[in-house]
């Protein structure tokens, strides 16, 4: 079986990210008859298991590569990819070869017809990087949840370490409206007698987690804080306080003030993890080494372009902070696309409107549930703001870029699958 092969066997398969009417929350049934018909790897693994509404990608890059940095050997299983499918399973930081993925989808290929069960797309990628870890004997996993937590595939998995980033609404279709239900399901992953990190500070939405049976609980502001935090040439100076030590004047080459706190967290989940503090010089050399592609990426200057992947309020809110707090540029032309999610959620917490904007181009991200452009366009010209509308990711950059001054901003933002498309316009492929 070759990659084209691999790929058109695992397509085949239902694929929830894909479907424009999503069904009800699947239960774990399909997964667990995969998992034993591979022999259980998910329990041959060390595991920091993160879920949130935001930061979960970020908290699983940084925990990566402090422990890589610190000599332990470590499998990363993310989603979504921003390119190819091969970015979701990482060993020590890299994305999985063609030869290593087409090699452990053919074991779960052969898993799945032994047990006759009918997993989803997210299921066998989940069952494989599970087996690969437990193949190549990974020191650590960082498993990140795909959506929500309680019956997320990722979640048959005891990880001795659960993170909980923040809990806001998003995922309506599985999750409702109610930030509390969200938070819920989210504390689905915390292993009863594991250790939860938990970065969610509202006592409200922090109760179930707080309910889920850990052993230990690390709290924001309790247990692990960011002490002081300034900006930095190109990100921040930060101090850090965790259950073990203190990090003082670590520099992180990252944009958002939010991102200290990912990286605070991420220093408690490896720490409970590993039982031991980390020295200065491996977080030094971790925080150096670590990508955050699509989150506030500077992609070009005169005109400033930043690509940046929020999608929901939450994020999008962060982000218009981030550019009041860290940039300096002139009018804001925005280029936006939307996934599943209503447009005025878009507009309002962008504060697109006039005095703001003086162009928004919409186009539609390559995916069947993509919010039609038309759509988005009438959200946009009722706050008061001209739109045009692209065909493409590509095409709605260079129309900004057209019309952009070298002293403008160019902001790409909206939905992941916009800014893996405008990434790749610009040449960025790597991850």
């Amino acid at each position: 079986m070759d990659i084209t092969e691999a790929l058109t066997w695992l397509d085949a398969h239902m694929n929830l990210e894909r479907m424009r009417e999503r069904p009800p929350l699947p239960s774990l049934d399909q997964m667990r008859s995969l998992s034993a018909m591979l022999g259980e790897p998910q329990h041959d693994l060390d595991a920091i298991h993160i879920t949130g509404t935001n930061g979960k990608g970020s908290v699983a890059r940084l925990a990566t590569s402090l422990m890589v940095s610190a000599g332990v050997s470590v499998g990363t299983y993310t989603s979504p990819h921003l390119h190819v499918i091969n970015e979701r399973i990482a060993l020590n930081g890299r994305s999985v070869d063609d030869a290593a993925l087409v090699d452990v989808l053919a074991v779960v290929r052969r898993a799945e017809s032994a047990a006759g069960c009918s997993p989803s797309w997210f299921e066998v990628v989940t069952a494989a990087a599970y087996r690969l870890f437990s193949d190549v004997a990974v020191e650590a996993a960082v498993v990140e949840v795909g959506i929500a937590g309680r019956w997320d595939a990722t979640n048959v998995l005891d990880a001795q370490v659960a993170v909980a980033t923040t809990v806001d609404v998003d995922h309506v279709e599985f999750l409702g409206a109610d930030p509390l239900d969200a938070a819920a399901e989210k504390a689905g992953i915390v292993t009863p007698g594991g250790v939860l990190v938990l970065g969610v500070t509202d006592d409200a939405l922090a109760q179930p987690f707080l309910d889920a049976g850990a052993r230990t609980v690390l709290r924001a502001g309790w247990d692990w804080a960011v002490e002081s935090q300034d900006l930095a040439v190109g990100g921040w100076r930060a101090t850090i306080r965790t259950p073990l030590d203190q990090y003082v004047d670590v520099v992180l080459p990252f944009h958002g003030r939010h991102q200290v706190t990912n990286l605070a967290m991420a220093l408690t989940a490896v720490e409970a993890l590993l039982g031991t503090p980390l020295t200065p010089d491996v977080v030094a050399e971790a925080v150096a080494t670590t990508t955050l592609p699509a989150r506030l990426e500077v992609v070009g200057h005169q005109p400033l372009t930043i690509i940046d992947g929020a999608h929901n309020a939450q994020a999008l809110a962060g982000l218009r902070q981030t550019l009041d707090e860290e940039f300096s540029y002139g009018r804001r032309l925005l280029v936006v696309g939307q996934i599943g999610r209503e447009p005025k959620m878009l507009v309002d917490a962008l504060a697109i409107g006039p005095g703001t904007d003086d162009l928004v181009v919409v186009t539609e991200p390559r995916s069947p549930r993509a919010v039609p452009a038309d759509d988005l366009a009438a959200a946009v010209k009722a706050a008061g703001v001209g739109v045009a509308v692209a065909p493409n990711a590509a095409t709605a950059m260079d129309m900004a870029a057209d019309v952009a001054g070298v002293g403008d901003l160019v902001l790409v933002a909206g939905s992941l699958y916009l800014a893996a498309e405008a990434r790749e316009h610009t040449g960025r492929l790597e991850v």
